[in-house]
C-alpha cells in the first residue's frame, strides 16, 4: 500500500458514471462529512472497519467517537485511493470507475468497485470486518420522495440489495440541479462470505449491529427515513505481513437513459439484450481483470501527462478525467450506433451542447476519436431534421435527459428560435473543427462524407459571416453579445481551413483549394484588423482591448498554417504581463478566467518548461480555492474563487498538450463501427 503526497483537490471523485450516478467527497478526509452528488445534495456512502470487534469509521459522517485516521490520498484518472492507519491496522480504500474509453460496453456500464485492503500495522494479529452502507438518497431527487427496497438473486448463489423510488417516473424530469428519481441502486459483493442486510441509519452510524433484521419490501418510506443498504465482509484474523481485501460493487440501473426525439433509448451496454442483473453479475466476476486494465490505463495516462507537463499537470489531468466522462451518457441508437450526450452542469442543463463538446474534444481525440462521432451524430440529425430553420449550426439538442430539439434561445410563446440568442459563427466553426479533428485522428473522413451537404453549408456561412462577426453570442455567453470578436473570427478562419482539409481528404481538390484560399484571406484580414501593437485585440473596433486567443491552438493541431508563429509568440508574451496568481483573465473586461481556455493558450508555448509553469498556476487554483465543489472551469484568476459552473465536461480540454505529443491517427473503438 503505497502512499504519495496528496494534492488537495477541491472535491474528490468516488463513484462517477453519468450525470445522475456521480458521488464525490468535498472534504480533506473521507470521514469529515457525508458523500454528495456533484450538485452538492447529500447522498451518503459510509464505511466502518471493525478491529477486534471495535467499530471505527473510515467514510461518511459517523456518530462514532472513533475514526481510523486518514494519512493520505491519491487521485488517478480511473481510481481514487485513501490511506488510513491507526488502532493497530492500515487500510487502503480504493474507488474505481472503469471508464475505459476504448471499450464502449465497459465505458457505459454503471458499476463502481470499492476495494478495502487491510493489514496489521503493529506486528500483531487482528480480527477484521469491513462494512459498507449506501443511502436510499442516491435514488431520489429530494429526501421526502418515497422508496421501496428489496433483496434479490442476480445470479445463482449471488445476491444483491436494491432500492428505488416508489413512483418510478422514468425520464419524468428535465433540468440542471436534479438527481435521478427512477431506476434502482444496487449494492452487491463478490465475496461468498459477505452478509447483505438493511439497517436503520442512526443505528448503523453508531456501529451497533442490528438486533433484528429489517425485511425487504415491507412497505415504503421517505428516502430520508428508509433503511440503508448494507454489506459486511468478515476478513477473519489477519496475521502480521498479510493483506486481506473486501470488494464491494455499487451500481445503478437507470432503466431508460435518455429520450431521443420522442423515443426512449437505453444505455449502450444493453444493445445486445443483456439484463441488468446479468450485467452486474458478470461485472463482479470480471472485476480482477477489469481492475488490472484500469491500473494499466492509469499508469499510462499518468506517465504521458508527466512527460507532457510535469507533476502539476498530471494531478490536474487525473482530477479531470472521471468528471469529463461522467458528465456524459453513452446510449445506443436503434441501429446500434453509439450516441454520446453531454450535460451542462450548473450552466443550464442543456444536452449535447456543441460549444461544450468543442472544449471536451482533446480527451476523446487522444483516447477514442469515435466518441467524437457519437457526440456529433445527434447534432447532425437535429440540424437535418427540418426543425432547425437556420443555415448555421445549432447550439444543443435538448435539456438533459430529453434530446428532443434545441432549447437554448427557444421562444416558449411561439415555439420558434430567437436569432439574437443563437451562436451562428461559434457553433458552425465548432462542428467543422470537431469533424475535421476526428477525421485526422482516425485517418478517415468517412463520417464527414455522410454529412457533406450540411458541412458545406456551414463552411459557406463562415466565409460569408465569419471574417468580421456581427454582434452575437459566443461560447463565453456569460460575457454577453460582442461584435467584431477577434477570437471568434480566429475560430471562423480555422473552421474554413478545417473544411478545406476535409475536402482534401475526400478527394475534392478544387474545393480544397478554394476553401483554403478563403481561409488564408480571412487570416490575412484578421492580422490587420486585430493588431494592437504588442498584442491582438478582444474586438477589432476596441483599441487597448485584449483576450485569450484560445482558438489559435487548432491552427497548430490541424497543421493548417493559417497564422504565423509570431502571432502565438506575441500573444503569449502579452499574457505573461497579465498573469495573476491563478492564471490569466479571459479578457480585459473582468478578472475571471476559464480553465479550459487557459490550458489551450498554455499549450501554444513551444517550451515544455513554460507550459509546466502555467500548469502550476492552475494546480494552485484547485489546491487553494475555498470552493469545495467538483472542478470548476470558471473562476477568478486573482483569488481562485469560483464564479459559477462545476463538474462540467469542458475539462476534456486539459488534455490538449498530450495531442502535441501524440498527433498520429488512431482507430476508433472496436465497437464504433458506424461511419
Amino acid at each position: 500500500m503505497r502512499a504519495r503526497a496528496a494534492f488537495r483537490a477541491p472535491a474528490v471523485p468516488l463513484v462517477t458514471f453519468d450525470p445522475y450516478f456521480s458521488l464525490w467527497s468535498a472534504q480533506d478526509v473521507l470521514y469529515a462529512d457525508d458523500t454528495a452528488h456533484w450538485t452538492g445534495a447529500r447522498q451518503p456512502l459510509c464505511g466502518l472497519l471493525r478491529v477486534d470487534d471495535v467499530p471505527f469509521c473510515f467514510m461518511g459522517r459517523s456518530r462514532l467517537v472513533n475514526v481510523i485516521p486518514q494519512r493520505d490520498l491519491r487521485i488517478d484518472p480511473l481510481t481514487t485511493r485513501y490511506f488510513f492507519e491507526g488502532h493497530g491496522v492500515a487500510l487502503e480504500a480504493t474507488f474505481t470507475a472503469p471508464l475505459l474509453p476504448d471499450d464502449l460496453a465497459l465505458l457505459s456500464r454503471p458499476v463502481g468497485f470499492i476495494n478495502v485492503a487491510v493489514r496489521s500495522a503493529d506486528g500483531k494479529p487482528h480480527t477484521i470486518e469491513v462494512e459498507l452502507a449506501a443511502s436510499p438518497l442516491l435514488c431520489v431527487n429530494s429526501p421526502e420522495q418515497r422508496v421501496r427496497w428489496e433483496r434479490l438473486e442476480i445470479a445463482v448463489g449471488r445476491e444483491a440489495l436494491r432500492v428505488g423510488s416508489t413512483e418510478q417516473s422514468v425520464l419524468g424530469k428535465e433540468g440542471d440541479d436534479l438527481r435521478i428519481d427512477w431506476g434502482y441502486l444496487y449494492l452487491a459483493c463478490g465475496e461468498p462470505r459477505a452478509k447483505l442486510f438493511f439497517a436503520e441509519d442512526w443505528q448503523w452510524r453508531r456501529g451497533v449491529r442490528p438486533a433484528a433484521a429489517i425485511s425487504a419490501g415491507e412497505g415504503d418510506k421517505p428516502a430520508a427515513e428508509a433503511p440503508l443498504l448494507c454489506a459486511a465482509i468478515d476478513l477473519g484474523e489477519i496475521a502480521p505481513g498479510a493483506v486481506a481485501n473486501a470488494m464491494f460493487a455499487l451500481a445503478y440501473d437507470d432503466v431508460a437513459s435518455v429520450e431521443y426525439f420522442g423515443k426512449r433509448l437505453k444505455a449502450y451496454w444493453r444493445r445486445d439484450g443483456q439484463t441488468f442483473d446479468e450485467m452486474l453479475s458478470r461485472a463482479i466476476t470480471d472485476c480482477p481483470q477489469t481492475l488490472a486494465r484500469c491500473q494499466a490505463f492509469d499508469d499510462a495516462m499518468n506517465h504521458r501527462a508527466v512527460q507532457a507537463g510535469g507533476d502539476a499537470y498530471r494531478d490536474v489531468c487525473a482530477l479531470a478525467y472521471r468528471q469529463v466522462i461522467a458528465g456524459h451518457k453513452l446510449v445506443a441508437r436503434d441501429d446500434g450506433a453509439p450516441l454520446f450526450f453531454s450535460k451542462e452542469c450548473f450552466s443550464n442543463g442543456c444536452m449535447g451542447t456543441v460549444d461544450v463538446s468543442y472544449p471536451s474534444m482533446p480527451l476523446f481525440l487522444l483516447c477514442n476519436p469515435g466518441l467524437i462521432h457519437a457526440l456529433l451524430r445527434p447534432v447532425f440529425e437535429f440540424a437535418d431534421s427540418g426543425a432547425w430553420p437556420f443555415d448555421f449550426a445549432p447550439h444543443d439538442v435538448g435539456r438533459y435527459p430529453r434530446a428532443n430539439g434545441q432549447v437554448y434561445g427557444l421562444d416558449k410563446q411561439t415555439g420558434g428560435f430567437l436569432l439574437e440568442k443563437q451562436m451562428p459563427v461559434e457553433e458552425s466553426a465548432n462542428m467543422l473543427i470537431m469533424t475535421a479533428a476526428a477525421a485526422r485522428a482516425c485517418g478517415s473522413a468517412a463520417f464527414a462524407q455522410e454529412h457533406w451537404a450540411t458541412l458545406s453549408k456551414w463552411a459557406e456561412y463562415l466565409i460569408a459571416h465569419g471574417a468580421d462577426p456581427g454582434e452575437q453570442l459566443c461560447t463565453d455567453d456569460f460575457s454577453g453579445r460582442l461584435a467584431h470578436n477577434a477570437n471568434l473570427a480566429v475560430k471562423a478562419c480555422v473552421g474554413v481551413g478545417a473544411f478545406a482539409m476535409l475536402c482534401e481528404m475526400t478527394g475534392r481538390g478544387p474545393e480544397a483549394a478554394r476553401f483554403l484560399a478563403a481561409a488564408r484571406q480571412m487570416s490575412k484580414a484578421w492580422l490587420a484588423l486585430a493588431d494592437d501593437g504588442d498584442h491582438y485585440r478582444l474586438a477589432f473596433h476596441e483599441p487597448g482591448s485584449w483576450s485569450l486567443k484560445y482558438n489559435l491552438i487548432w491552427d497548430r493541431l490541424l497543421a493548417l498554417g493559417l497564422f504565423p508563429s509570431e502571432v502565438y509568440r506575441k500573444e503569449l508574451a502579452f499574457y505573461e504581463r497579465q498573469m495573476l496568481r491563478y492564471g490569466v483573465p479571459l479578457d480585459n473586461r473582468a478578472a475571471f478566467t476559464k480553465s479550459d481556455w487557459f490550458v489551450w493558450c498554455a499549450a501554444l508555448h513551444e517550451s515544455d518548461a513554460d507550459f509546466a509553469r502555467w500548469m502550476e498556476r492552475l494546480w494552485r487554483s484547485l489546491h487553494e480555492t475555498v470552493n469545495r465543489v467538483p472542478f470548476t472551469d470558471w473562476y477568478y484568476a486573482d483569488t481562485a474563487v469560483r464564479v459559477g459552473f462545476q463538474a462540467r465536461t469542458v475539462l476534456g480540454a486539459i488534455y490538449i498538450r498530450l495531442l502535441l505529443f501524440d498527433p498520429g491517427p488512431k482507430e476508433p473503438s472496436k465497437q464504433e463501427n458506424h461511419p
